[in-house]
């Protein structure tokens, strides 16, 4: 590497040059300038640090801690601990409340209610059997008027069938129609016998009797020990009512209640002619 140091040289050759940039030049040059001899770089003098100032110079001191305290302290104290409660309020829950109905005169207005509807019941149910037992008296009536009954008697022309043969406490005798009335009870329950004077045409022609017993909605046979007797049955409302013909007496027996042929047979076969 050759480097051109005359390119670096002043101007003015008649200005001296610096003898230390001189020297350096020459030594950094690949080939030494001739006529000079090389040249060691003049160093630049430095600054002299005198080794007594270093040594010597005192340590800087240290501060001083300062000496524990032989007063008395006060006690140190714990800081008080700080507990955070946290409380939490939910609503309660409250039942509803259901009005308050007044329950005993709900009661008395529902007894009255169904008293009245079971005295409807019943009153329909006797008017019914009225009706009922006017259609047989009727029937009766018109079979006494064409034998020839006679209204003007105080006492049947026919000997009664009573329960056992005595004479019951609740009797009556119509002497219009000739009929011969009293009630009873089959198990505890009310009925009302009627009788009167046997037809001779009945007597005459029980197939008659069947058709007039068929014409009144009878649709069984009783099982009886003397006569015959039928049975019919209100599907509706459950009233029976009994048709018999026995020792020249025909006989009517009505019930608002309904009982099985057993028991109906047994009740006419308990019947005996009135002593």
């Amino acid at each position: 590497m050759n480097i051109d140091l005359n390119r670096f040289k002043s101007a003015a050759s008649d200005q001296p040059a610096d003898p230390q940039a001189k020297a350096w030049a020459d030594w950094l040059g690949d080939e030494p300038i001739q006529g000079r001899q090389p040249q060691t770089p003049i160093a630049r003098p430095r600054p002299s640090v005198s080794t007594e100032t270093i040594f010597s110079s005192a340590p800087t001191p240290r501060p001083r801690q300062a000496a524990a305290s032989t007063q008395p302290q006060p006690p140190v104290t714990a800081a008080p601990s700080t507990n955070v409660s946290i409380n939490i309020s939910l609503p309660k829950f409250k039942k509803p409340q259901l009005p308050k109905l007044p329950y005993k005169k709900i009661a008395i207005y529902a007894g009255v209610a169904l008293a009245i509807f079971a005295l409807g019941i019943a009153i329909k149910t006797g008017v019914q059997a009225y009706q009922k037992s006017h259609k047989v008296q009727e029937a009766a009536s018109a079979l006494q008027a064409a034998s020839g009954g006679q209204p003007d008697r105080q006492a049947p022309s026919f000997t009664p069938l009573t329960p056992a043969g005595q004479s019951p406490k609740t009797n009556s005798y119509d002497a219009a129609k000739d009929s011969y009335n009293y009630m009873d009870q089959i198990k505890g329950m009310q009925l009302m016998v009627s009788q009167q004077t046997l037809p001779a045409k009945f007597s005459a022609s029980p197939a008659q009797l069947a058709d007039f017993a068929k014409s009144l909605k009878a649709s069984a046979t009783l099982p009886v020990n003397k006569g015959t007797a039928y049975l019919a049955t209100d599907a509706k409302s459950g009233q029976q009512m009994v048709i018999m013909a026995s020792d020249n007496v025909l006989l009517f027996a009505q019930s608002a209640f309904q009982h099985s042929t057993a028991e109906w047979a047994n009740y006419l076969n308990t019947l005996a002619v009135l002593h």
